[in-house]
């Protein structure tokens, strides 16, 4: 049995079996469960805020494994913020919640600050 550093630094840790693990706390049939992340998954709840932006508020989903920011069009112009062109236009692909993909291009940005 390697130890729980060598087991850490893996590549792959999906295949490891229970009986390759260091002794736990829990019986190797719940341990198998632990370590299949389809048998449990992680639905975390909406964080929704409400923002102000030039005086004007906003509702905002907080997404922290987003790796951007989006604000819709119509917000922009609501706030009145100035749209910078981008010096290279972004292909992204945007996740959706059924577990597609729409593609996405980015042509522009605005500075804000969120209170």
């Amino acid at each position: 049995m390697g130890s729980l550093n060598s087991l850490s630094s893996s590549s792959n840790l999906a295949h490891l079996s229970p009986s390759s693990l260091p002794s736990t706390s829990l019986p190797s049939s719940k341990l198998s469960d632990v370590l299949d992340p389809s048998l449990n998954p992680i639905k975390p709840a909406r964080v929704i805020i409400e923002l102000q932006i030039t005086g004007r508020y906003f509702r905002a989903l907080i997404d922290t494994g987003s790796e951007i920011d989006l604000i819709l069009d119509r917000a922009v112009d609501d706030s009145f913020l100035e749209r910078r062109p981008m010096a290279r236009p972004s292909s992204i692909r945007l996740a959706l919640g059924d577990g597609s993909a729409m593609p996405l291009t980015i042509r522009h940005f605005v500075v804000a600050t969120l209170r």
